[in-house]
């Protein structure tokens, strides 16, 4: 299929500079020639070409908020890509020698070794179903970790990772959002879309219109 035959008139400047033209000489006609406007009736024709240029001005807006967010969507993805890499490294930690262990009870041994232990394997079992919930890509919400039940310690060391490992948690779904944000605002909705079509002719339209005016203000001096 043939590129032009898929782009809207409006997306090529030779066309749109066309039909600047042409509304230009029908406005001409209709308002010098045809219905003659007082100098009430041409004040009366600014509101309509200043609303034409204030709808181009939102669709203006809206492709500025599109070419900028979707220049940073790519770098966001790698920050979620990154913090997502933070928990798989947090959960490593949690199921490696640090916390897997077994306790050998000598003369140095807490009197509570037995419950210490329970601890650490508590935690190691948690870290370990967590590491089988994971997705292998970044997932849209972490919640299938939050909502596991979260081992209770009293061990500091143990106290500290699970602490360092709820921040983690929350800093990528902090992190997620704000992609899933960017990467909506670097998308247009089915109004704005219509309205980046239509912003040229709408321009064209106040152009034609504001230049009609003009003339039609000399007209009256004259």
């Amino acid at each position: 299929m043939e590129l032009e035959a898929i782009l809207p008139i409006t997306a090529d400047p030779w066309w749109m500079l066309g039909v600047f033209a042409l509304l230009l000489l029908v406005f001409h006609v209709l308002f010098l020639k045809v219905w003659k406007l007082s100098r009430l009736g041409w004040k009366r024709v600014d509101y309509f070409w200043l609303g034409c240029a204030a709808l181009g001005l939102l669709a203006g807006a809206t492709e500025v908020r599109r070419l900028l967010a979707g220049n940073l969507v790519e770098g966001q993805r790698q920050y979620v890509a990154a913090s997502y890499d933070s928990i798989r490294v947090q959960l490593r930690l949690m199921t490696g020698a640090v916390v897997c262990r077994q306790f050998q009870r000598t003369e140095f041994s807490p009197h509570d070794l037995e419950q210490v232990q329970k601890e650490y394997d508590a935690v190691c079992s948690f870290a370990k179903q967590a590491q089988q919930r994971l997705s292998p890509e970044p997932p849209e919400s972490v919640e299938v970790l939050k909502s596991m039940t979260r081992p209770v310690v009293g061990d500091q060391l143990l106290n500290d990772i699970l602490t360092e490992f709820d921040l983690t948690t929350r800093e990528y779904e902090r992190i997620r959002r704000l992609f899933d944000d960017m990467r909506v605002a670097s998308e247009r909705s089915t109004a704005e879309t219509a309205f980046a079509i239509a912003a040229p002719l709408l321009l064209a339209f106040a152009l034609a219109l504001r230049i009609t005016k003009v003339s039609g203000e000399i007209a009256l001096e004259a």
